[in-house]
């Protein structure tokens, strides 16, 4: 027992001395080598004053009078910053006073010429990326035209978040522990190569494209149905290659391309194999060259999987957050943009950066279509009707308002439905029919030189035109001009409790577009403003039972 506790003792020694011996020798190799190249550096600053003074070494100085001494000469070294650990990303901090970029800020906030200028310029490249789009062009027809904005701006009182290293840094009077400021640019490349999450998402797609395509030609069709909860579908081929239009494709490489070409010179000793293809002399690239090559045009599994690497990897960098420059403030609010089918809007950021003069991000989103109209002149001419004949008693249709605030008079037109409810809720939907074939009567332009009181008259006489009462409905909607009892100014109408209740529905529910359509309290994404009256036959056979 003693003897082979001793040899491990002794094992653990030879090994603790190899280890700390092999790390020292690493850091006189690439640390310590470094401060021989300052001294070497320092030699030749000593030697430099003295091949200039000449023989006479004790020469006076022409303009100072007095005798040169190279000992006197002193020597600034560079410090010597050794990074250890990863570079943390931390808050940038407050813009002082003093900074010029918190000046300019000043300085653009006064000039209120400049930011409505700039505000017109987002506005319209907003409007002709907008008109770029195949989708927007598509469902809202061209040309597309601004209908209006509301961008505002924002100065940033912080810098924009940096990276910090620690790390050991060595200088002439000693060593200290440090932190150095690291850039953006490099930070988040490095951060890529240490957390390759995006390449690592890629490249499961590219396998997972491999192995199914490899199990569909042994009929193994039950994988599809027994995925693991979690894992995401994968498009097909066809779907991966119209998404990847605007992507560099791999080029197809033939096998006679890929093939070595013979040495020149004399061809009496060129092997052939029995295709007839020229095959080199060396055994191993001979062997090489019969070897079946894989196949990487369009149709193949590896293009196919290549296709799905890159989709992957487009869409991870897209999601990856945008670090601001420093000095660079924004614009914040929403476009809206007209074309002949409809009207949409969009929600808009743009980062502009003084020192270039130039927009260096401008993120646009979607947030809705008004198609409202449209489905309902279809649902209400052609749907309902059906509905009333093969469903009833089936389904449950409930017309749910869904006011968009951004539109002043959008609020004043659902209270106008909130009022036909209370006096006469038979005329609901046929007074929600009127009201959209007249519903540019009430767009901001057209309402936006008369007071509130009138824009409720009109919509009253609209409601009359239908047979409801038109002094019932204006006597809900009137404001009164004069406080309450108690003193409340914001007195509001009798249909204003009716509206915070729908605006808590539809908060509760997360409605974000209109029109949208909800089937036994689940959001349907398949059903869009332009179904046909076709499309809603085969739609409500298959999920009403």
């Amino acid at each position: 027992m003693s003897n082979s506790s001793g040899r491990g003792l002794g094992r653990r020694l030879f090994t603790t001395f190899l280890i700390y011996g092999t790390a020292f020798h690493l850091w006189s190799s690439f640390i310590l080598l470094q401060f021989d190249d300052t001294l070497d550096d320092a030699d030749d600053i000593q030697e430099a004053p003295s091949g200039k003074i000449g023989v006479g070494k004790n020469r006076k100085n022409d303009t100072e009078g007095h005798l040169e001494n190279p000992a006197s000469v002193t020597i600034d070294t560079d410090p010597v910053f050794i990074p250890l650990g990863w570079p943390r990303l931390r808050k940038g901090e407050l813009y002082a006073a003093s900074d010029p970029e918190w000046q300019e800020f000043v300085k653009t906030s006064r000039d209120r010429e400049k930011l409505q200028y700039l505000r017109d310029e987002l506005a319209s490249i907003v409007q002709k990326d907008a008109s770029q789009s195949d989708l927007l062009s598509r469902v809202l027809g061209g040309p597309l035209s601004v209908t209006g904005f509301w961008l505002v701006h924002h100065f940033p009182s912080r810098a924009p978040p940096d990276y910090r290293r620690s790390g050991l840094e060595f200088t002439d009077s000693g060593i200290s522990w440090v932190s150095k400021p690291m850039s953006l640019e490099d930070g988040d490349r490095l951060r890529r190569c240490v957390q390759p999450l995006s390449v690592a998402l890629a490249i499961k797609d590219a396998y997972m494209i491999l192995v199914k395509r490899q199990l569909s030609r042994l009929n193994i069709t039950g994988l599809e149905q027994e995925q693991a909860p979690g894992t995401s579908s994968l498009p097909s081929h066809k779907a991966l290659s119209s998404e990847l239009q605007p992507l560099d494709r791999l080029h197809p490489v033939h096998q006679s391309q890929a093939q070595l070409t013979p040495p020149t010179g004399s061809q009496g000793g060129t092997l052939r194999d029995k295709g007839g293809v020229d095959l080199h002399p060396s055994l191993i690239i001979s062997t090489l060259q019969r070897l079946p090559l894989p196949k990487f045009g369009p149709g193949s599994d590896l293009y196919a999987a290549s296709l799905a690497f890159k989709i992957r990897l487009k869409n991870c960098l897209a999601r990856e957050l945008h670090r601001p420059r420093r000095g660079a403030f924004y614009f914040i609010g929403p476009v809206g943009l007209k074309g002949p089918r409809g009207f949409c809007r969009v929600e808009v950021k743009g980062e502009y950066d003084p020192a270039t003069a130039s927009w260096s991000l401008i993120s646009m989103q979607l947030k809705d279509l008004k198609f409202s109209a449209k489905m309902f002149d279809t649902f209400y001419s052609s749907v309902r009707p059906t509905l009333a004949s093969q469903y009833r008693g089936q389904l449950q249709v409930i017309f749910r308002q869904h006011i968009q605030p951004w539109h002043p008079s959008s609020t004043l037109m659902h209270e106008a439905g909130a009022a036909v409810l209370r006096v006469a809720p038979e005329k609901f939907w046929e007074f929600s029919a009127a009201l959209f074939k007249q519903q540019k009567d009430f767009f901001d332009v057209s309402v936006v030189n008369e007071t509130r009181n009138r824009t409720y008259e009109r919509l009253a006489k609209v409601a009359g035109h239908i047979g409801v009462e038109e002094r019932e409905v204006l006597k809900l909607l009137t404001v009164s001009d004069k406080a309450s009892d108690n003193g409340e100014l914001n007195t509001g109408n009798f249909v204003t409790d009716d509206i915070k209740k729908m605006v808590k529905a539809d908060r509760a529910v997360g409605v974000h577009v209109s029109p949208t359509v909800y089937f036994n309290g689940i959001e349907e994404p398949g059903i869009s403003s332009s179904f046909t009256a076709t499309q809603w036959g085969q739609w409500l056979a298959k999920n009403v039972i």
